[in-house]
């Protein structure tokens, strides 16, 4: 740790010096070096003997040596209050921009990158995951790089899907917004070289993908919303309805979904009902400003239908298929994951009985009318 200007280094009225706090500068010292440190044992330990003056001091220090504590944790053990720890915060951040206190070695940026990453100073922010709150110590080796590089696989990510879907958003702004992450990371995280290898490894061949060339700056937005968790303000003309009776709704996306080569979004609107929603049936949506949390249990396979069509009803049935005697058309049937609870039976006369629960939806009897005369039978029991 390097403390420049000591004689100026100050908390307002909430700390001592510097020179004086050689308990809390020995601790840091100590910190920095053993990573092991057990801070509520400490912490508990040395309650009673830590003054209110050296407890944003303290703060800083832990931080410091584990980047992210919970909140509740800081509270109980400093044994302060909200409004306190928000005060030690706005004057611990006061201090980490005026550059005072150099907590990190500054590493030299190239002169040709247009991104300042040299200016970017730490500074402790309030996150949460689920419903829990923590604080980090956001610096740029491990914070701003690591936002950049998960940014960068994110948008990565959706180049290669929406490539293969025909969409053009990374022919500009998306391109645009991939350079200029990776250019942040020129010289301390070069990833490009692993990146350009996945397409080699894996690809994805689409099938009769639809056609999103009139909703590209709708996919934009979704996508711009999605990577910074903000909610959007949305106009949807549902499937069973005419062009006069669109709905609007804010609405929190959480998930892009490909099926059958057309996109999807999964989101949460404003009663907290997460829906499946049509990406080629929004009409507009506009990013907001309100930053949004994924649930703590969420997971988006518990939201779609079991494999056959994506939106359904909730309510599910079982049903019963009787294949006619044909040994090729079994090896294709059992070849494949129709549903995730499927049987197969073979009958005393060569036929082939499948069974399985789902919704009673379009998609399913679409599915099932598809294998023709294939079928002797059909019915829901």
């Amino acid at each position: 740790m390097i403390i420049n200007n000591r004689d100026t280094f100050t908390f307002r009225t909430y700390i001592y010096r510097v020179e004086k706090m050689h308990k809390s500068c020995t601790k840091l010292n100590f910190l920095i070096f053993n990573s092991g440190y057990d801070i509520k044992n400490s912490m508990k330990r040395e309650d009673n003997e830590v003054k209110n003056t050296l407890k944003p001091t303290l703060l800083l220090v832990w931080l410091i040596a584990h980047r992210r504590l919970s909140k509740r944790d800081i509270l109980e053990n400093l044994g302060i209050k909200p409004r306190t720890l928000k005060k030690y915060i706005i004057e611990l951040n006061k201090l980490l921009r005026s550059g005072k206190i150099e907590l990190f070695n500054k590493e030299k940026s190239d002169k040709n990158n247009d991104d300042k990453e040299e200016e970017v100073k730490p500074v402790i922010k309030e996150v949460k995951y689920g419903d829990k709150k923590y604080l980090e110590l956001i610096d740029f080796n491990t914070g701003y790089a690591m936002d950049c590089i998960n940014e960068v696989v994110m948008l990565y990510i959706f180049q290669s899907i929406f490539s293969t879907l025909q969409i053009k958003y990374f022919d500009s702004i998306g391109k645009n917004l991939f350079q200029n992450r990776l250019n942040s990371l020129k010289g301390k995280f070069d990833i490009k070289s692993q990146l350009d290898n996945l397409n080699i490894l894996l690809y994805y061949h689409p099938y009769a993908p639809k056609d999103y060339s009139s909703k590209e700056d709708i996919i934009k937005t979704i996508v711009d919303c999605i990577i910074s968790r903000k909610k959007m303000e949305c106009k949807y003309l549902p499937l069973y309805s005419d062009k006069q009776s669109t709905t609007s709704f804010l609405l929190k996306p959480y998930t892009l979904v490909i099926h059958q080569n057309a996109l999807y979004l999964l989101g949460e609107d404003e009663n907290g009902n997460i829906k499946t929603y049509s990406v080629d049936r929004f009409i507009s949506v506009k990013r907001k400003g309100d930053e949004y949390y994924y649930p703590s249990d969420y997971n988006p396979k518990n939201y779609l239908n079991d494999y056959i069509g994506i939106i359904g009803s909730s309510e599910r049935f079982k049903f019963e298929i009787i294949f006619k005697n044909n040994p090729m058309l079994h090896k294709v049937l059992t070849e494949r994951s129709w549903f995730r609870n499927q049987f197969f039976e073979k009958l005393p006369d060569g036929r082939l009985k499948m069974t399985f629960n789902s919704c009673d939806s379009i998609e399913l009897q679409r599915w099932i009318y598809s294998w023709g005369r294939d079928i002797d039978s059909f019915r829901k029991i």
